[in-house]
């Protein structure tokens, strides 16, 4: 079998191929079409890495409500130096684009966020709005880094509620399949780092150009 498998692996470094796509595409499949519970509440830490080395670090408390198999979604900024206090409601629609709306702490005010706004910045950081949805896994080609990572989440940095855990997980980057595909992300590349026992992402970092 060792073998075997160095000269399949081999084979497919020739033919210039990706080792262990099909299985990263699986994986990445099921890690984006879990069946969401009724209601979930999680603690997403979001740091901007500059050239430099600064690092600008936020915090969002984000609750999950699945009705009539449809999920809403709130982000709250807990921790920021921007934008605390400032909450995003993200609705899911059948068969067209999210309702998204955004409550301004400063203005005192709720406003809807435009379909087009959906590739604009999400309240001022490097993400867009439209990263913050589930991407389909069938728009970017996958490859296995590793299939055995250990990662360690500090849910307690920064002011977080969430303890310290580490987790065993599948180490895998994406990249747009096809120049439509590119068009629709501000990043060259992702990384995932997905738990294997409940394939959720415990970490993403995303890559510039």
């Amino acid at each position: 079998m060792k073998i075997t498998k160095i000269m399949a692996a081999a084979a497919a470094l020739a033919l210039g191929m990706p080792l262990f796509a099909d299985e990263a595409y699986d994986i990445m499949k099921k890690s984006t079409t879990l069946k969401a519970p009724d209601f979930t509440i999680s603690e997403m830490h979001l740091d901007s890495i500059e050239k430099n080395g600064s690092v600008d670090h936020q915090i969002m408390q984000q609750y999950g409500n699945r009705t009539n198999g449809l999920i809403n979604t709130v982000f709250d900024f807990k921790v920021s130096s921007t934008n605390k206090g400032t909450r995003v409601l993200q609705m899911e629609k059948t068969n067209k684009d999210d309702d998204r709306w955004i409550y301004l702490p400063s203005l005192k005010t709720t406003r809807r966020i435009p379909t087009s706004d959906r590739y604009k910045s999400f309240v001022g950081c490097e993400f867009t709005y439209n990263d913050m949805s589930i991407r389909n896994a069938d728009l970017d080609t996958h490859v296995l880094l590793s299939e055995n990572e250990s990662v360690t989440i500090d849910g307690n940095q920064f002011g977080g509620k969430w303890g310290k855990t580490t987790y065993s997980c599948w180490k895998i980057d994406s990249t747009p399949a096809t120049p439509q595909a590119k068009k629709t992300v501000e990043y060259s590349h992702r990384i995932s780092y997905i738990d294997k026992n409940t394939y959720l992402p415990v970490r993403t970092e995303f890559y510039d150009k």
